[in-house]
Protein backbone atom coordinates (compact mmCIF):
# COMPACT_ATOMS: atom_id res chain seq x y z
CA UNK A 1 0.00 0.00 0.00
CA UNK A 2 3.16 2.72 0.85
CA UNK A 3 4.35 2.30 -2.76
CA UNK A 4 0.96 3.60 -3.93
CA UNK A 5 0.36 6.20 -1.64
CA UNK A 6 1.30 8.88 -3.59
CA UNK A 7 -1.20 7.95 -6.06
CA UNK A 8 -4.15 7.17 -3.65
CA UNK A 9 -3.35 11.27 -2.45
CA UNK A 10 -3.92 12.17 -6.06
CA UNK A 11 -7.27 10.68 -6.12
CA UNK A 12 -7.89 12.34 -2.93
CA UNK A 13 -7.01 15.74 -4.12
CA UNK A 14 -9.10 15.34 -7.47
CA UNK A 15 -12.09 14.64 -5.40
CA UNK A 16 -11.62 16.73 -3.40
CA UNK A 17 -11.44 19.45 -5.46
CA UNK A 18 -13.72 18.41 -8.08
CA UNK A 19 -16.44 18.70 -5.26
CA UNK A 20 -15.26 21.65 -3.91
CA UNK A 21 -15.94 23.53 -7.90
CA UNK A 22 -18.81 21.58 -8.21
CA UNK A 23 -20.70 21.16 -5.14
CA UNK A 24 -22.51 24.56 -3.81
CA UNK A 25 -23.79 25.04 -0.26
CA UNK A 26 -26.58 26.75 0.54
CA UNK A 27 -25.17 27.80 3.76
CA UNK A 28 -22.97 30.92 2.90
CA UNK A 29 -19.29 29.98 2.97
CA UNK A 30 -18.29 32.08 4.94
CA UNK A 31 -16.33 30.93 8.74
CA UNK A 32 -15.48 32.61 11.84
CA UNK A 33 -11.62 32.51 10.27
CA UNK A 34 -12.12 33.40 6.66
CA UNK A 35 -14.72 36.32 7.04
CA UNK A 36 -13.38 38.98 4.54
CA UNK A 37 -10.61 36.91 3.66
CA UNK A 38 -8.81 38.38 -0.04
CA UNK A 39 -8.84 35.04 -1.17
CA UNK A 40 -12.33 34.28 -1.04
CA UNK A 41 -13.41 37.53 -2.66
CA UNK A 42 -10.50 37.12 -5.19
CA UNK A 43 -11.43 33.37 -5.91
CA UNK A 44 -15.58 34.37 -5.95
CA UNK A 45 -15.66 37.85 -6.69
CA UNK A 46 -13.06 38.30 -9.85
CA UNK A 47 -12.65 35.04 -10.84
CA UNK A 48 -16.54 33.99 -10.30
CA UNK A 49 -15.14 30.95 -9.23
CA UNK A 50 -17.47 29.39 -5.64
CA UNK A 51 -14.68 26.71 -3.87
CA UNK A 52 -16.55 25.30 -1.74
CA UNK A 53 -15.68 23.00 1.37
CA UNK A 54 -16.08 20.02 -0.94
CA UNK A 55 -17.32 16.85 0.77
CA UNK A 56 -16.98 18.04 4.29
CA UNK A 57 -19.59 19.72 6.41
CA UNK A 58 -17.52 22.41 8.47
CA UNK A 59 -14.56 24.06 7.78
CA UNK A 60 -13.19 22.72 10.74
CA UNK A 61 -13.42 19.27 9.27
CA UNK A 62 -11.03 19.89 6.88
CA UNK A 63 -8.75 21.30 9.05
CA UNK A 64 -8.31 18.16 11.00
CA UNK A 65 -7.49 16.33 7.66
CA UNK A 66 -5.94 18.26 5.33
CA UNK A 67 -2.45 19.19 7.41
CA UNK A 68 -1.47 15.75 7.12
CA UNK A 69 -2.37 15.66 3.21
CA UNK A 70 -0.32 18.40 2.52
CA UNK A 71 2.71 17.75 4.58
CA UNK A 72 3.06 14.53 3.19
CA UNK A 73 2.21 15.81 -0.60
CA UNK A 74 5.65 18.14 -0.07
CA UNK A 75 7.91 15.20 0.94
CA UNK A 76 6.37 13.38 -2.31
CA UNK A 77 6.91 16.24 -4.14
CA UNK A 78 10.22 16.98 -3.21
CA UNK A 79 11.22 13.12 -4.20
CA UNK A 80 9.30 13.34 -7.71
CA UNK A 81 8.54 16.28 -9.57
CA UNK A 82 5.09 15.05 -10.78
CA UNK A 83 3.61 18.44 -12.29
CA UNK A 84 -0.82 17.45 -12.05
CA UNK A 85 0.20 16.09 -8.60
CA UNK A 86 2.10 19.57 -7.78
CA UNK A 87 -1.18 21.71 -9.07
CA UNK A 88 -3.65 19.37 -7.58
CA UNK A 89 -1.76 20.33 -4.11
CA UNK A 90 -1.39 24.17 -5.05
CA UNK A 91 -4.82 24.05 -5.99
CA UNK A 92 -6.05 21.89 -3.03
CA UNK A 93 -4.04 24.53 -0.77
CA UNK A 94 -6.16 27.72 -2.03
CA UNK A 95 -9.65 25.63 -1.55
CA UNK A 96 -8.31 24.87 2.13
CA UNK A 97 -6.92 28.59 2.79
CA UNK A 98 -10.52 29.87 1.43
CA UNK A 99 -12.85 27.46 3.48
CA UNK A 100 -10.04 28.11 6.40
CA UNK A 101 -10.29 27.65 10.37
CA UNK A 102 -8.18 27.84 13.16
CA UNK A 103 -7.94 24.40 13.32
CA UNK A 104 -6.10 24.33 10.16
CA UNK A 105 -3.33 26.94 10.97
CA UNK A 106 -3.08 25.78 14.26
CA UNK A 107 -2.38 21.86 12.98
CA UNK A 108 0.13 23.49 10.62
CA UNK A 109 1.40 25.40 13.10
CA UNK A 110 2.21 22.96 15.48
CA UNK A 111 2.66 19.62 13.04
CA UNK A 112 5.90 22.03 11.22
CA UNK A 113 7.20 22.89 14.96
CA UNK A 114 6.82 19.11 16.09
CA UNK A 115 8.38 17.18 13.06
CA UNK A 116 11.41 19.91 12.98
CA UNK A 117 11.88 18.56 16.83
CA UNK A 118 11.80 14.84 16.12
CA UNK A 119 13.16 14.61 12.08
CA UNK A 120 14.79 17.49 11.13
CA UNK A 121 17.85 15.28 10.70
CA UNK A 122 16.28 12.27 9.43
CA UNK A 123 14.25 14.78 6.11
CA UNK A 124 16.17 15.94 3.36
CA UNK A 125 16.84 19.76 3.28
CA UNK A 126 14.42 20.40 0.45
CA UNK A 127 11.48 19.06 2.32
CA UNK A 128 12.29 21.68 5.34
CA UNK A 129 12.41 24.58 2.42
CA UNK A 130 9.43 23.66 1.03
CA UNK A 131 7.27 23.10 4.39
CA UNK A 132 8.88 25.98 6.01
CA UNK A 133 7.50 28.38 2.92
CA UNK A 134 3.93 26.80 3.46
CA UNK A 135 4.62 27.25 7.43
CA UNK A 136 5.57 30.98 6.81
CA UNK A 137 2.48 32.03 4.47
CA UNK A 138 -0.20 30.01 6.96
CA UNK A 139 1.54 31.67 10.22
CA UNK A 140 1.14 35.00 7.67
CA UNK A 141 -3.14 34.55 7.51
CA UNK A 142 -3.27 33.24 10.53
CA UNK A 143 -2.00 36.33 12.95
CA UNK A 144 -2.95 38.69 10.40
CA UNK A 145 -6.57 38.16 10.79
CA UNK A 146 -7.92 38.63 14.15
CA UNK A 147 -10.80 36.00 13.34
CA UNK A 148 -8.40 33.31 13.33
CA UNK A 149 -6.62 34.13 16.14
CA UNK A 150 -9.45 35.11 18.32
CA UNK A 151 -10.45 31.50 18.97
CA UNK A 152 -6.99 30.94 20.72
CA UNK A 153 -6.91 34.64 22.64
CA UNK A 154 -10.59 34.29 23.79
CA UNK A 155 -9.44 31.26 26.39
CA UNK A 156 -8.89 32.84 29.09
CA UNK A 157 -6.68 30.77 31.19
CA UNK A 158 -7.23 32.95 34.71
CA UNK A 159 -11.09 31.13 34.46
CA UNK A 160 -9.46 27.55 33.88
CA UNK A 161 -7.06 28.47 36.66
CA UNK A 162 -10.03 29.24 38.75
CA UNK A 163 -11.96 26.35 37.27
CA UNK A 164 -15.50 29.13 36.18
CA UNK A 165 -16.50 28.60 33.01
CA UNK A 166 -16.63 32.03 31.07
CA UNK A 167 -20.00 33.75 29.96
CA UNK A 168 -18.79 36.49 28.38
CA UNK A 169 -19.57 36.70 24.92
CA UNK A 170 -21.95 34.12 24.30
CA UNK A 171 -22.37 32.54 21.03
CA UNK A 172 -19.00 35.02 19.76
CA UNK A 173 -17.03 32.80 22.21
CA UNK A 174 -18.52 29.48 22.02
CA UNK A 175 -15.89 27.32 20.93
CA UNK A 176 -12.99 29.03 22.81
CA UNK A 177 -15.65 28.37 26.12
CA UNK A 178 -16.40 24.89 25.11
CA UNK A 179 -12.48 24.39 25.20
CA UNK A 180 -12.35 26.25 28.79
CA UNK A 181 -14.52 23.56 29.84
CA UNK A 182 -12.53 20.88 27.99
CA UNK A 183 -9.01 21.69 29.40
CA UNK A 184 -10.80 22.10 33.01
CA UNK A 185 -12.82 18.65 32.94
CA UNK A 186 -9.65 16.80 31.81
CA UNK A 187 -7.69 18.61 35.32
CA UNK A 188 -10.88 17.76 37.35
CA UNK A 189 -10.64 13.81 36.30
CA UNK A 190 -7.18 13.96 37.03
CA UNK A 191 -6.87 15.00 39.95
CA UNK A 192 -10.64 13.16 41.11
CA UNK A 193 -10.19 10.34 39.05
CA UNK A 194 -7.38 9.44 37.76
CA UNK A 195 -8.89 6.27 35.85
CA UNK A 196 -11.08 8.36 34.10
CA UNK A 197 -14.78 7.53 33.50
CA UNK A 198 -14.23 4.79 31.49
CA UNK A 199 -15.16 4.29 27.78
CA UNK A 200 -17.99 6.46 26.36
CA UNK A 201 -17.61 8.46 29.78
CA UNK A 202 -16.44 11.84 28.58
CA UNK A 203 -20.18 12.90 28.22
CA UNK A 204 -20.46 11.68 32.22
CA UNK A 205 -17.11 13.62 33.22
CA UNK A 206 -19.03 16.93 31.43
CA UNK A 207 -22.75 16.40 33.22
CA UNK A 208 -20.84 15.59 36.37
CA UNK A 209 -19.24 19.14 36.21
CA UNK A 210 -22.26 21.16 34.42
CA UNK A 211 -24.49 19.90 37.03
CA UNK A 212 -22.38 21.43 40.03
CA UNK A 213 -24.68 24.60 41.30
CA UNK A 214 -22.10 27.30 39.79
CA UNK A 215 -22.53 26.41 36.41
CA UNK A 216 -26.35 27.29 36.43
CA UNK A 217 -26.09 30.17 34.20
CA UNK A 218 -23.21 29.07 32.17
CA UNK A 219 -24.18 30.21 28.49
CA UNK A 220 -27.11 27.58 27.25
CA UNK A 221 -24.88 26.38 24.43
CA UNK A 222 -22.12 25.04 26.50
CA UNK A 223 -24.41 22.67 28.04
CA UNK A 224 -25.56 20.85 25.04
CA UNK A 225 -22.76 21.08 22.11
CA UNK A 226 -19.42 18.56 22.27
CA UNK A 227 -21.14 17.00 25.15
CA UNK A 228 -19.58 13.18 24.04
CA UNK A 229 -16.05 14.86 22.68
CA UNK A 230 -14.86 17.82 24.07
CA UNK A 231 -13.83 19.37 20.63
CA UNK A 232 -10.70 17.67 20.55
CA UNK A 233 -9.44 13.51 21.44
CA UNK A 234 -6.81 14.60 23.92
CA UNK A 235 -9.22 15.96 26.20
CA UNK A 236 -11.85 12.73 25.28
CA UNK A 237 -8.60 10.04 25.90
CA UNK A 238 -7.73 12.02 29.56
CA UNK A 239 -11.47 12.38 30.65
CA UNK A 240 -12.23 8.49 29.44
CA UNK A 241 -8.96 6.68 30.23
CA UNK A 242 -7.44 9.22 32.70
CA UNK A 243 -3.88 8.39 34.02
CA UNK A 244 -3.98 5.36 31.39
CA UNK A 245 -4.66 8.05 28.13
CA UNK A 246 -0.67 8.83 28.35
CA UNK A 247 0.68 5.30 27.55
CA UNK A 248 -1.15 6.60 24.25
CA UNK A 249 0.76 9.52 23.83
CA UNK A 250 3.99 7.35 25.10
CA UNK A 251 3.52 4.57 22.32
CA UNK A 252 3.03 7.73 19.63
CA UNK A 253 6.58 8.60 20.82
CA UNK A 254 8.01 5.30 20.36
CA UNK A 255 6.13 5.15 17.51
CA UNK A 256 8.39 8.42 16.15
CA UNK A 257 11.59 7.04 17.29
CA UNK A 258 11.48 3.81 15.48
CA UNK A 259 11.24 5.78 11.93
CA UNK A 260 14.45 4.91 10.59
CA UNK A 261 13.36 6.38 7.15
CA UNK A 262 10.17 8.99 6.72
CA UNK A 263 7.95 8.32 4.26
CA UNK A 264 5.18 10.17 3.53
CA UNK A 265 2.41 7.61 4.76
CA UNK A 266 4.47 8.32 7.89
CA UNK A 267 4.24 12.10 7.95
CA UNK A 268 0.11 11.51 7.01
CA UNK A 269 -0.22 9.29 10.31
CA UNK A 270 1.94 11.59 12.43
CA UNK A 271 0.31 15.37 11.22
CA UNK A 272 -3.46 13.47 11.48
CA UNK A 273 -3.09 12.42 14.82
CA UNK A 274 -1.52 15.66 16.03
CA UNK A 275 -4.78 17.38 13.99
CA UNK A 276 -7.01 15.15 15.69
CA UNK A 277 -5.88 15.29 19.50
CA UNK A 278 -6.56 19.03 18.65
CA UNK A 279 -9.53 18.98 17.23
CA UNK A 280 -11.26 15.94 16.50
CA UNK A 281 -14.88 14.30 16.34
CA UNK A 282 -14.00 10.97 19.01
CA UNK A 283 -11.01 8.31 18.86
CA UNK A 284 -13.32 5.50 17.27
CA UNK A 285 -13.58 7.69 14.01
CA UNK A 286 -12.32 6.47 10.34
CA UNK A 287 -8.69 8.70 10.97
CA UNK A 288 -8.37 8.51 14.62
CA UNK A 289 -8.65 4.91 14.70
CA UNK A 290 -6.61 4.36 11.74
CA UNK A 291 -3.58 6.56 13.75
CA UNK A 292 -4.44 4.21 16.49
CA UNK A 293 -4.06 1.14 14.81
CA UNK A 294 -0.72 2.03 12.87
CA UNK A 295 0.95 3.37 15.88
CA UNK A 296 -0.31 0.02 18.10
CA UNK A 297 -0.60 -2.66 15.45
CA UNK A 298 1.02 -2.44 12.54
CA UNK A 299 4.00 -0.77 12.96
CA UNK A 300 4.70 -3.17 15.72
CA UNK A 301 3.61 -6.31 14.15
CA UNK A 302 5.20 -6.16 11.11
CA UNK A 303 7.72 -3.44 11.44
CA UNK A 304 8.85 -0.66 9.27
CA UNK A 305 10.85 -2.40 6.20
CA UNK A 306 8.06 -4.57 5.90
CA UNK A 307 6.11 -1.68 5.55
CA UNK A 308 7.18 0.18 3.01
CA UNK A 309 8.83 -2.58 0.60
Amino acid sequence: MLNNFDKILLVYLFIFIFFSVFLEYKIPNVGACNNNFYLTNFFQEKLKLNLSKSFYLENSHIGMTMPAVFFSAILIINKSRNYFFIFLCLLSIIIAWINSSTTFFISVIISQAFLFFFFYKKIQDKFWIFSLIFFLVNCFIFFSNANCTRKITDINLKNVSEKKISNEGGSNKLTSIIYERSIIISLNTLYEHPIGWGYDGMYKATDYFLKKTEHENVYHLVKLLNLKDGLGNFFKLVNEFGLFSFFIFLFFIKYLFKIKEIHPYNLFIIVLFIAQCLRGAGYLNGGFAFCLFEIFYINNIFGQKSLIK
